[in-house]
């Protein structure tokens, strides 16, 4: 049996429409490639190996110890002077090793007085 799932089959969460994107900017630059481009994701598995949401990216991506499996490719160019050599390398997918340290929340702000209120810089008036 084959494990291998197209794009296709990923189904409307991974299509360009539906892309995460963090800020306006990369929103509207987004939407500006719909027509013209489509997705092709990089699979990411979580360490157990279950297949990541783009959505989730950032929560088990950001800050994790991962191995990327790619492809390099190499084209040797011939020119009049030698040539040149071209590379190019296409990941093939994301595997999380260790996952990202949990985020620590501060359970509320606290302002700090630049002195404290029994300092004897402040004076009381008579």
């Amino acid at each position: 049996m084959n494990n291998v799932i197209s794009p296709e089959d990923l189904g409307p969460i991974f299509s360009i429409e539906n892309w995460p994107t963090s800020n306006t900017t990369a929103s509207q630059a987004l939407s500006e490639l719909e027509t013209t481009h489509r997705v092709i994701p990089i699979p990411a598995y979580d360490m157990h190996g279950a297949l990541i949401w783009p959505s989730q990216y950032p929560k088990f991506l950001q800050n994790a110890v991962a191995e990327f499996r790619f492809t390099l490719t190499h084209w040797s160019i011939g020119g009049k002077d030698g040539g040149v050599d071209a590379y190019t390398a296409d990941i093939v997918d994301i595997l999380v090793l260790i996952p990202p340290p949990p985020t620590v929340v501060s359970p509320r702000k606290r302002k700090v007085a630049a002195h404290h209120p029994s300092s004897p810089t402040k004076r009381s008036r008579p």
